[in-house]
C-alpha cells in the first residue's frame, strides 16, 4: 500500500493560529468595552451638565425678574440643627438639603410658592425635582454684589454617582479612577447675574 503525502497544518501551527485569533478577540472585546464605558461616562456627564445649566438659567431668570430685594429674599440660616438651605426669589423657592448625614443629602427642590417672604413657611403650589437620578447638589451659594456692578455670583457643584465612587467617599472630592467611573460625574458652574428688575 502506498501512502500519499497530504498537505495540512501541524498541531503547532494550529496552536499558534488559535493563540493569535484569541488574542485578537480579547483586544477587540476590551476596546469595545472601553468605548462603551467612555460613551456611558459622556452620556452621564452631558446629562448633568445640561441639568446644571438649566438650573442656572432658571435661577438667573428668577433673580433678574423677581422684582424683590434679593437681600430680603435670601433666607437667613435656619435654626439649629439646620438641614437645608432655602433661597426665595419672587414666587420661586429653591430648597437644598445641606446636611451630609441626611439620607436625601443634596436633594434640590424648585417650588412655586403662593407669595413673598417669609419663604420658609409659605405653602408650596408645585414642586419640581430637576436633578437626574442618583444626582445631588453639594454646593449652592449666592454671593451678593461687592462693587457697583450690582452683579450676583451663583456657584453650584452637582455630582452624580454613589458615594463610594468619590475619593475618600466624599462627594466634594473628584471621582475615583476606578471601575464604575463611567457612572460618576462632577459639574461645577459659576454664573454672574445682574438684576434687571429691582422694584
Amino acid at each position: 500500500m502506498v501512502y500519499k503525502k497530504q498537505n495540512g497544518f501541524t498541531i503547532i501551527e494550529l496552536m499558534i493560529a488559535i493563540t493569535v485569533f484569541t488574542t485578537a478577540i480579547v483586544l477587540v472585546t476590551t476596546g469595545v468595552i472601553q468605548l462603551g464605558r467612555l460613551y456611558k461616562h459622556g452620556t452621564v456627564r452631558a446629562k448633568l451638565v445640561t441639568t446644571s445649566r438649566e438650573i442656572h438659567a432658571q435661577f438667573a431668570q428668577d433673580l433678574q425678574y423677581s422684582g424683590k430685594d434679593v437681600a430680603e429674599a435670601l433666607l437667613p440660616p435656619l435654626p439649629a440643627p439646620s438641614t437645608q438651605k432655602v433661597v426665595c426669589l419672587g414666587t420661586t423657592r429653591y430648597r437644598v438639603i445641606i446636611d451630609a448625614s441626611a439620607p436625601n443629602y443634596g436633594d434640590l427642590s424648585v417650588e412655586k410658592i403662593a407669595g413673598p417672604n417669609p419663604c420658609d413657611t409659605i405653602p408650596t403650589v408645585s414642586t419640581q425635582k430637576p436633578l437626574p437620578a442618583n444626582s445631588r447638589v453639594t454646593t449652592f451659594t449666592l454671593v451678593p454684589p461687592t462693587n457697583s456692578s450690582g452683579a450676583y455670583t451663583l456657584t453650584t457643584r452637582m455630582v452624580t454617582g454613589q458615594q463610594d465612587m468619590f475619593v475618600a467617599d466624599d462627594y466634594n472630592k473628584p471621582c475615583k479612577s476606578a471601575p464604575g467611573k463611567e457612572f460618576c460625574a462632577v459639574v461645577e458652574l459659576t454664573s454672574v447675574i445682574a438684576r434687571k428688575v429691582e422694584n
